[in-house]
């Protein structure tokens, strides 16, 4: 494939270490160089750039996200707590699952190839707990009959 620009992302910012690079698509030829030598940002200090990032991260990131703004006093959710939160809530889902034996499993929402990779670095600890989601299935079902 022949593309004149691609993004990347090098090994010492990524989990994984390894490089990724993605080829960005002929449209975008015209306005990358735009973008490279840009150097005016439009914010007078970082101060300044970091409140309008915390402004569009908690307005349309977490709000569209479905979470809590805040996971501790004063503490906002990051992405990786976003994470973890979507895994934790998963993990009692597929719990309560395997035990009213319904299928298909939900979907893991974190989009691992494996299971025991969002069980182990997401997840908390005890959420796939068998008794605590046999709990939580009599509290959602026992007194709702439209459920049940």
């Amino acid at each position: 494939m022949q593309h004149k620009y691609k993004a990347t992302a090098p090994a010492k910012e990524v989990k994984t270490k390894r490089d990724y690079f993605w080829l960005l698509p002929k449209e975008f030829d015209k306005v990358v160089p735009l973008i490279l030598n840009h150097k005016n940002t439009g914010f007078n200090n970082y101060k300044v750039l970091n409140k309008s990032l915390r402004s569009f991260f908690s307005k349309q990131v977490l709000a569209k996200a479905d979470v809590p703004m805040f996971h501790a006093p004063m503490e906002m959710y990051n992405m990786r707590t976003l994470r973890a939160y979507r895994a934790t809530e998963w993990m009692n889902l597929v719990a309560e699952y395997k035990i009213m034996r319904w299928e298909p499993l939900p979907p893991n929402p974190l989009q691992h190839e494996n299971d025991k990779t969002t069980k182990e670095n997401y997840a908390l600890q005890g959420s796939d707990n068998v008794w605590q989601a046999r709990k939580r299935i009599c509290e959602k079902y026992y007194d709702n009959e439209a459920l049940r």
